[in-house]
């Protein structure tokens, strides 16, 4: 299956990852991203029901799911538990590769590799309603 490409778009603040991530899968500026939410998601960051609520604001419905079948087909917003901590981590699934936008050292990686160095745990993924 044949991916469009992306633009890289890094999260600016410590919390604002939903933001960077939102912007890649919806193909919209961060800061047209920012303005979808309702809320200061710079320092609160964001429940998945919120990033889907701000991608109907931007006219690009997101669906949940927790089962994704191949991830090299896959672009999406992959959620991740981080190990003792209350929140959760975001980043963009895309063709099987793994873009983390960490605002100190924004990363592309493999998706296998990922998920063998950090220890998160998937725990959902939003991928847009017309690419499904």
């Amino acid at each position: 299956m044949h991916l469009p490409a992306l633009q890289i778009i890094a999260q600016r603040h410590h919390s604002d990852c939903s933001v960077a991530c939102l912007a890649m899968v919806c193909e919209v500026g961060y800061e047209q991203a920012l303005g979808a939410f309702r809320h200061n998601v710079c320092t609160e960051g964001a429940y998945l029901k919120q990033i889907m609520a701000a991608a109907r604001c931007l006219r690009t419905p997101l669906r949940l799911s927790h089962r994704y079948g191949k991830i090299e087909d896959i672009t999406g917003i992959l959620d991740l538990k981080m190990p003792h901590r209350r929140f959760s981590h975001l980043v963009v699934v895309h063709g099987g590769l793994v873009i983390d936008v960490d605002p100190n050292c924004p990363t592309l990686w493999d998706y296998d590799t990922y998920m063998t160095t950090y220890p998160f745990k998937p725990i959902g993924l939003l991928v847009r309603k017309d690419h499904l």
